[in-house]
């Protein structure tokens, strides 16, 4: 299900746009991020999260003044650095850590299964959220090129071109529509944080 994601448009500003500014918005590193990104985590939803990942830690990057601002490097080889980047970071985050008084765990008879699990768990999650995504364009009058896009994308069709074919519409509104399911799952993500939260503030 290999489709790029809608990386977030850089907040107003005075002046024209940074150099790297513009070449995130343009809808072919958009798609060709992305499908560096799905062939690194295999999954639509975590693609499009490590997409947004990557282009707002570039972006923190330029602010602090050490950012991309211009061949060389090719803007993809620095795009897919950063990305290396945040997904070592994601693995050390999720790596356990022994507080003093407990012992380590006796490893898996399967020295993966642990791992394995976790990704079942979140892709499980996942799964969820981009049901619910599609249960909310489908009750909307104006959903219907969004369904239409997230079920081309279960049936593994990629790219913007082929898929405004596909659902017969024009590119542009490939992106459109993108751009809203992206906002939807954080809406969806942001509420069960907070469901989350105020469980756990109960208990």
């Amino acid at each position: 299900m290999n489709e790029p994601a809608a990386v977030s448009s850089p907040r107003p500003r005075r002046g024209p746009l940074t150099p790297l500014e513009q070449e995130l918005v343009k809808p072919e590193i958009q798609d060709r991020l992305f499908k560096i990104a799905f062939g690194r985590v295999r999954h639509p939803q975590a693609a499009e999260d490590l997409v947004q990942t990557t282009a707002a830690a570039s972006l923190a990057r330029e602010q602090r003044g050490n950012g991309w601002t211009g061949p060389p490097p090719p803007i993809l080889d620095h795009l897919g650095s950063v990305m290396n980047g945040e997904l070592s970071n994601e693995r050390k985050k999720r790596r356990p850590t022994i507080v003093e008084g407990e012992t380590e765990k006796a490893p898996s008879a399967s020295p993966h299964a642990e791992g394995w699990l976790l990704r079942n768990e979140e892709e499980h999650e996942m799964d969820a959220v981009w049901a619910q995504l599609r249960a909310h364009f489908a009750a909307l009058p104006d959903g219907r090129i969004a369904v239409a896009l997230m079920d081309a994308l279960g049936r593994g069709l990629r790219g913007a071109e082929a898929l405004a074919t596909e659902i017969g519409c024009e590119a542009k509104e490939i992106y459109v529509a993108r751009r809203r399911i992206v906002r939807q799952r954080d809406r969806i993500r942001a509420k069960a944080a907070g469901a989350d939260a105020e469980a756990e503030a109960l208990s």
